[in-house]
């Protein structure tokens, strides 16, 4: 419904806050990636860790500099016949719980996720359902490169979401958005109770209101690539995302 209601909302001229994922499909991110350019009207997605004070402070400390990134998902098993991983109606959790951190790793880059590719341990069926054990890779415009490992498998004393980001002669350590370590020259610890949630909403009016510089084409760069993990997923290669005009050129 995500993409309905999206399209809808664009077509009659309304700025969109929605939740993830954007679309389930190339040709859903196609057609709301149009009613974007045609118009004023402004999108954003519940990416709220991407507005966390951490990124803010790595994006402080690191500008655009080439960086790595590790994200570590450890994530709660769920039984294969659970509507998120239907595709049809969550998209699985590669499209449906990922792409948080995917757009995640492009908010702390600065830069543009060009290439993706995927590994998953289920090799011999790579279906959605078997997408819940797998390493993500991502190219970003820059030089930057990111690992997303996403996992059902780990201890239950294990961080639920552990970030490591290196950059500047800098490393950031960020886990489950309670704590960030930063070791460089000096070393510091910076604490936070919450995710991002306040920020993102208060960016979001912002940008209403004061046309705060944010980007509509950051989250469908995000959500393309997602489903290009998919497709990775599939066809064992990487995939390159396209660009926005040769997106909506296409068919």
């Amino acid at each position: 419904t995500h993409e309905i209601l999206c399209l809808e909302a664009l077509e009659n001229r309304k700025s969109v806050f929605c939740e993830k994922p954007l679309s389930l499909s190339l040709s859903g991110l196609k057609n709301i990636t149009k009613e974007i350019l045609a118009s004023d009207t402004k999108l954003m997605l519940g990416y709220n860790r991407s507005h966390h004070k951490f990124v803010h402070k790595i994006n402080q400390d690191c500008g655009d500099d080439q960086m790595i990134i590790n994200i570590t998902m450890n994530i709660h098993p769920i039984p294969n016949d659970h509507w998120t991983l239907d595709p049809e109606m969550g998209g699985g959790r590669l499209i449906g719980e990922a792409d948080h951190f995917i757009d995640l790793a492009a908010s702390l880059t600065l830069s543009q996720i060009e290439e993706v590719y995927i590994s998953s341990l289920n090799t011999k069926n790579s279906s959605l359902r078997n997408s819940l054990n797998f390493v993500l890779n991502l190219n970003f415009k820059n030089g930057s490169i990111a690992n997303i490992t996403y996992s059902d498998n780990a201890s239950n004393h294990s961080p639920r979401e552990k970030v490591e980001v290196i950059c500047s002669g800098k490393t950031f350590e960020i886990i489950d958005f309670k704590q960030m370590k930063i070791l460089g020259s000096k070393n510091r610890i910076i604490k936070s109770s919450d995710k991002g949630h306040v920020n993102c909403f208060n960016n979001w009016i912002d940008w209403l209101e004061n046309n705060k510089d944010f980007s509509s084409l950051s989250a469908i760069n995000s959500s393309l690539a997602s489903l290009a993990g998919l497709e990775s997923l599939k066809t064992k290669s990487i995939i390159r995302l396209p660009s926005i005009q040769t997106l909506i050129d296409d068919g």
